[in-house]
């Protein structure tokens, strides 16, 4: 800000610029702190982070970024939606149910040779089932039923059982600023009625 007030003449806005200041200082502290410095990852978690307002009831907007696991595989092992040796799994109780799926997928492990599991109980899943984008999107798919299915994320109404709509962006594939003006209106009747 200095320079653009010496080189651009921005010194006769005088006090009018200290609000500006004052958050590029903020903005200065915060960035200055960890950020965009290499942290540590193990690639067989899933990392989640979830947002909503501090009113629940006031939008339905939700923000959720999830990283699925990518642990380091063999690449010479071929990838295979079920397990086999050099992929990764998890094991599933019989009793398990869909909320316990982020909780079961912590507890990981690579299949290698010459290492028996007599466990005939619980279902071995693979950690990565589907590989690239699809995996992506069912992993997503799975996270967000399990969200919307949280009793904070319910409003008591009808609401809870209409069908909604989400959207997944990731850096290469990231929307245009028109995007939702011009797609979320195909997916209604012209009187407003959900377009099936």
């Amino acid at each position: 800000l200095a320079k653009i007030k010496k080189e651009n003449g921005w010194a006769s806005f005088g006090q009018a610029l200290g609000p500006l200041d004052a958050a590029i200082g903020v903005l200065e502290a915060d960035l200055s702190t960890d950020y965009n410095k290499f942290q540590a990852m193990t690639p067989h978690r899933d990392y989640i982070g979830d947002w909503a307002p501090p009113d629940l009831h006031s939008t339905a907007l939700r923000m959720h970024f999830t990283s699925r696991a990518k642990p380091k595989e063999d690449p010479r092992n071929i990838m295979v939606q079920h397990v086999a040796v050099g992929t990764w799994y998890y094991k599933v109780p019989p009793n398990a149910t869909p909320k316990d799926w982020l909780r079961l997928r912590q507890d990981c492990h690579e299949m290698v040779y010459a290492q028996n599991d007599d466990d005939d109980i619980n279902a071995k899943v693979p950690l990565r089932s589907s590989h690239g984008k699809a995996g992506g999107l069912n992993f997503v798919d799975n996270y967000i039923t399990i969200v919307n299915d949280r009793p904070e994320n319910s409003y008591g109404t009808d609401q809870d059982e209409a069908p909604s709509l989400y959207a997944i962006a990731d850096a290469r594939h990231q929307f245009q600023p028109d995007f939702f003006i011009s797609c979320v209106p195909c997916f209604f009747q012209e009187n407003g009625d959900l377009n099936r």
